[in-house]
């Protein structure tokens, strides 16, 4: 290798003449070396060793995992919620399984969030999803149910979902529920029972069970010892794999041990009515705490119901029979709900769905019937049931009622709709006070959602014209076209420019006061005698009366005689 710049010499072309007539010339450089248009190899690995060590700086239109992670490890909104996501996990669920309880758990929450590089934003969750938002840049992103339970499953499996604290806490909770067959499978939004140790069984309460299970031995017999419902046998098996519980065994008096799980009791129907869906159930339930039982079976849904064995009473409606009783009562009365009338025809599909919810709740709280509003509170699967249903049924209906807008909502309207504000000449004025001085600053958006009475800058200000599809503007957005307005002289209607009664006298005040001016009286003669406008009208002044000395002086070109040997001079 000849030169400084690691290339042979003979095999450069820029000196051939038959060449591209460029060549490349190696100059002398100060202190006899030669100067060279190319890198050395100590240049070209430091240049290589910086661009590696330069990190990638994450696009301003995006949230990073480890903000999502920080989001997740938070829970849900409900008190224990973290807890029992990670119990839930402990049982091993599929992700159909684990979806529908996320959808639950997380139900209709979301919150103002702090971002791990300081930058404010919102997080909302749906049945749709989580939803995270960022306010300046105004950018959103929405996560599926299925890819938030994926990373959950992930945080948990790595032991990174729990902290050192809360993973002690889950430890007690084992504590608690050691010999009783492990923490049940969590019901979402609800607390875990308190685990009562199993009262011990005489041998005569053990052959009850046989007996009980002889009768019945096409249904899953569900046993009752203290708190819980127990199954035995084949029994456990199936309900473990049916309802995802976790799968014990239990010693028998007088035999080996066999398989058992259990249920807690205060959430008995829920997991009677997934049984229901391919079994027959005998439920033998202890009557205040004592050695008596009642036994009654429930079949299986396709089946007809089968009549109770130990008591001849009139059979009572199943929890089906009474859904569809209620959904229609319920029904009819929110298709008359104006509000969710209203969503319907007004706004989309998303929105609808959440005036919905709120609207079945007033009714079903509304009723004064207790045994409607016991079923909607105590049993979720009856509570989502009827939710998903009677919305899946009357939006499509009320919302292709409605005629197609002629309108769309244009910049015009944008600007005007800006022009109005909130109908309060005040609260514009502080708003061109404000953003005189603020109108670049972040917190300003925040500013004006609270100036204009929507109190939460994560709601966006939506403008339509007669029923079309809104405009919505996030906050962010508002500011800058507000901006805009103001520094065209736009945010004020002409009318409200020619009104002399709208002067603002709070700037007046202010302008004044720069002036050196308080309450009527010059207290800072510098700063008046600075002012420009005070140094103009001065001016004016002075050349006004200038030009007055000017008319009343002696003509300048007035005749004057001089001596003149000629004879007279004119000037």
């Amino acid at each position: 290798m000849g030169g400084a710049d690691e290339h042979p010499q003979s095999a450069g072309r820029g000196s051939d003449s038959r060449g591209a007539g460029v060549q490349l010339s190696v100059f002398d450089a100060p202190g006899g070396g030669q100067l060279s248009f190319f890198p050395t190899e100590a240049e070209q690995i430091k240049s290589i060793t910086e661009a590696e060590s330069v990190k990638q700086a994450p696009s301003a239109l995006s949230f990073s995992q480890a903000d999502i992670d920080a989001e997740l490890c938070r829970g849900s909104g409900y008190s224990g919620g973290k807890l029992r996501i990670y119990a839930l996990y402990q049982h091993q669920p599929d992700a159909k399984t684990a979806v529908a309880f996320l959808k639950d758990e997380y139900n209709w929450f979301g919150h103002s969030h702090t971002f791990l590089d300081g930058s404010s934003g919102f997080i909302n969750y749906s049945p749709k999803g989580m939803k995270l938002g960022h306010y300046e840049p105004a950018y959103e992103k929405s996560l599926k149910w299925n890819a938030v339970e994926k990373r959950l499953r992930t945080l948990i499996a790595e032991g990174r979902y729990l902290t050192e604290s809360e993973k002690m806490q889950y430890a007690e909770r084992e504590q608690e529920y050691a010999g009783l067959g492990g923490i049940p499978m969590p019901v979402a939004r609800m607390g875990f029972p308190k685990p009562k140790a199993p009262v011990e069984e005489k041998p005569e309460a053990i052959w009850d069970y046989n007996d009980i299970k002889h009768d019945h031995r096409d249904d899953i017999v569900l046993y009752q010892v203290g708190d819980f419902f127990e199954m035995y046998g084949e029994d456990a098996k199936t309900a473990a794999e049916k309802l995802d519980l976790h799968l014990t065994t239990r010693p028998i008096p007088g035999a080996d041990r066999v398989d058992m799980c259990g249920v807690p009791a205060h959430a008995l129907e829920q997991y009677v009515e997934r049984l229901r869906e391919n079994y027959g159930v005998t439920i033998a339930a202890t009557q205040d705490g004592s050695n008596q039982r009642k036994v009654y079976s429930l079949a299986a849904i396709s089946r007809e119901p089968v009549q109770a064995v130990s008591e001849p009473e009139q059979a009572k409606p199943t929890v089906k029979e009474l859904f569809e009783q209620y959904k229609l009562s319920v029904g009819n009365a929110l298709i008359a709900d104006t509000a969710y009338v209203n969503a319907c025809c007004n706004s989309d599909q998303e929105n609808a769905y959440i005036e919905g919810a709120v609207a079945i709740q007033r009714i079903v709280t509304e009723s004064g019937d207790l045994q409607l509003t016991k079923l909607y509170f105590d049993m979720p699967t009856f509570h989502n049931r009827l939710h998903q249903e009677l919305l899946e049924e009357t939006y499509p209906a009320l919302a292709t009622t409605v005629t197609p807008s002629p309108y769309k909502v244009t910049q015009a309207d944008i600007d005007m709709a800006l022009q109005k504000w909130n109908g309060n000449i005040e609260s514009k004025r502080a708003v061109v006070r404000y953003m005189k001085e603020h109108g670049r600053e972040k917190d300003t958006a925040a500013w004006l959602a609270q100036e204009y009475g929507m109190g939460d800058a994560a709601l966006p200000l939506q403008i339509s014209v007669g029923n079309s599809e809104p405009a919505v503007l996030s906050w962010a957005k508002v500011q800058r076209r507000i901006a805009q307005l103001i520094k065209e002289d736009k945010f004020y209607t002409e009318a409200e420019y020619d009104r002399l009664d709208d002067v603002d006298p709070i700037a007046i005040r202010e302008n004044l006061a720069q002036r050196g001016i308080v309450n009527g009286e010059v207290v800072d003669p510098e700063k008046l005698d600075n002012d420009p406008f005070i140094r103009q009208v001065m001016n004016d002044v002075e050349q006004i009366v200038a030009e007055e000395k000017a008319m009343n002086a002696p003509d300048r070109y007035s005749i004057r005689l001089l001596p003149y040997e000629g004879g007279i001079m004119r000037i």
